[in-house]
């Protein structure tokens, strides 16, 4: 979860503290469940939203200074607005001011939603995005001081606004290892060199990697394969020759909040709701497959140290 606090004031996050109208509280890009919790702003509802992470921004049709991650430190609620005070978070750079406009789908971002002052509560890990995006250091994580509010909000993610009762397959009850990392991928001797590429990135760093058939636990395959999901770290999914089973498998993934690697062989297998997403696209040779766990290589380490 995080807060979304866009101004047209001109250079108006500077530190200082910031009048925000009631009435654009949450009540516009704020999805109704969200709103049915938070809503009417209050002294409580102030101590909540605290905690999560912020982005300040501008509007995109000004040139006004970058976007900022930060945190709301005090609320003062009066008749018409409210009056928070903030800091910014340090070790984390400024961003580009077009970072909403250019990632509209991961921040949940909507139509026109960038032209418009307001603060809305997004039900989003807004550090995995930026992780994801590689926009926070990667050295960050070694700067980070175990307590503080970063580390809290990296490493214990809030608990989604919705439940997910899946009805095809059971989400099992047992912890993540934070050692496996599981590979969905098309079978056939054509992928076998293609999965020893992917094994030796994984391994390499001292981690386990599984596949689907590597496990026979439950009678029916997909809660075999759900169950490996769900124990997982990371999913790399190779989507090469658009494979149907890995894009069902990298939605699960994507669902229940494991951080996706993609890989193909193929830009053009990459489906068009995810080709705003990074990935890595690899020659199916020697030369390629050694560039794949190369590649491979340093996008797990950023997310296994997580």
């Amino acid at each position: 979860m995080y807060n979304l606090l866009v101004t047209y004031g001109n250079h108006a996050w500077d530190g200082r503290p910031y009048n925000f109208p009631v009435g654009r509280i949450f009540a516009e890009y704020t999805v109704d469940p969200l709103k049915a919790k938070f809503l009417p702003f209050s002294y409580e509802v102030a101590e909540q939203v605290k905690r999560y992470p912020t982005l300040f921004a501008y509007e995109q049709a000004m040139d006004a200074g970058p976007t900022r991650v930060g945190w709301i430190t005090s609320v003062s609620i009066r008749a018409t607005e409210v009056r928070f005070e903030y800091v910014f978070e340090e070790l984390i750079p400024p961003l580009p001011n077009n970072l909403l406009g250019e990632h509209e789908r991961q921040l949940d971002i909507g139509n026109m939603e960038v032209f418009r002052t307001h603060w809305a509560l997004k039900d989003v890990d807004l550090f995995s995005v930026l992780i994801e995006e590689e926009f926070i250091p990667n050295d960050l994580m070694q700067k980070v001081q175990r307590g503080s509010r970063l580390f809290n909000s990296i490493h214990e993610p809030t608990a989604p606004a919705a439940e997910i009762r899946p009805t095809v397959f059971r989400i099992p009850s047992v912890p993540i290892d934070p050692r496996l990392v599981s590979i969905m991928m098309p079978f056939g001797a054509g992928f076998d060199p293609v999965h020893e590429a992917l094994r030796n990135a994984v391994e390499a760093l001292g981690y386990q990697c599984q596949r689907a058939d590597d496990i026979w636990e439950e009678s029916e395959v997909i809660q075999d394969i759900v169950a490996l999901i769900h124990r997982s770290k990371v999913v790399i999914c190779d989507f090469s020759e658009r494979n149907t089973n890995v894009f069902y498998e990298a939605g699960i993934a994507h669902t229940i909040g494991r951080p996706v690697i993609p890989v193909t062989q193929s830009r053009r297998d990459i489906p068009f709701d995810l080709q705003h997403h990074r990935y890595i696209e690899y020659l199916n040779n020697a030369e390629g497959l050694r560039t794949l766990t190369e590649k491979l290589l340093g996008r797990l380490k950023t997310l296994m140290s997580r």
